[in-house]
């Protein structure tokens, strides 16, 4: 009663069951994988374990490591089906041993990893684009959680204003507002807590030797769980901009002004 429980566990079993003698013949092969595999039962039994591997080498090293003395591997290797298709799977195998410790052969538990790898890799150059874009973006982007702690900044952020990381790491935002925007700023921050987005906010942040950087951009917020964790700002400096509307607000303050006459011609005369 007891092996037929058992044989009913492994044939229902959704990983790969796989069971050998000492000599690396197939003697046990559940459904999931003749269907993983492609085989029929009568293809498969009998047979040795080296045809399951597509690399020969490795399934060399593995049988190695099961004739140790822990008799045991755990580690990703590379399948091959009938029809020649190449996959990944995680195996975990063992020696079989009797009540005298001899071994009288192994078992093996793997899965078909092969659609996580490949998500894994997606998933990886998806990030590290993100990160280039990030990292090589002109304009200044952080994150701050909501006591105003830096959580990051991008390479931008800390050129523009002349920080280094080690200037940034456990700061707080505020740290890095000019004087003249921190009120300003210190009311941006508390609708943002409210959880309003803002978009046009013109932000003064000072430079590590002092000076004012004016800049323009939109602060958007994270949640997680329904709670508001962290704010992400994205800002373009706007420094010279300012400074050119303030001289031109100034050259006109001064035609408007002025009780002489003035007239202003280009090359051509008019």
């Amino acid at each position: 009663e007891s092996q037929k429980y058992i044989g009913k566990l492994i044939e229902s079993s959704l990983d790969i069951i796989c069971a050998s003698d000492t000599e690396g013949k197939i003697i046990e092969f559940n459904a999931a994988a003749l269907k993983t595999f492609g085989y029929k039962s009568q293809e498969i039994i009998g047979k040795h374990v080296s045809m399951l591997y597509a690399d020969s080498e490795q399934q060399i090293t593995i049988n190695k490591l099961l004739q140790e003395k822990e008799g045991a591997f755990r580690g990703e290797i590379t399948n091959v089906r009938k029809n020649g298709e190449q996959f990944i799977s995680y195996l975990s195998a063992s020696a079989l041993k009797d009540d005298e410790g001899k071994t009288f052969g192994f078992m093996g538990v793997s899965r078909d990893i092969t659609e996580f790898k490949k998500s894994e890799t997606a998933l990886k150059e998806s990030e590290e684009r993100y990160r280039d874009l990030f990292e090589n973006a002109t304009d200044l982007i952080q994150s701050i959680d909501m006591e105003g702690k830096i959580l990051f900044v991008n390479n931008a952020w800390k050129n523009t204003l002349g920080y280094s990381e080690e200037n940034i790491i456990g700061k707080n935002i505020f740290d890095f507002i000019h004087p003249e925007g921190k009120e300003r700023c210190i009311a941006v921050f508390q609708q943002i807590k409210e959880g309003k987005g803002l978009s046009n906010e013109e932000i003064m942040f000072v430079t590590k030797n002092g000076q004012k950087v004016i800049t323009e951009g939109n602060v958007s917020v994270l949640y997680s769980k329904g709670q508001l964790i962290a704010t992400r700002g994205i800002f373009r400096d706007i420094t010279e901009s300012k400074k050119a509307q303030e001289q031109l607000y100034q050259y006109k303050k001064f035609f408007d002004l002025s009780f002489d006459m003035v007239c202003i011609a280009n090359t051509e005369g008019y």
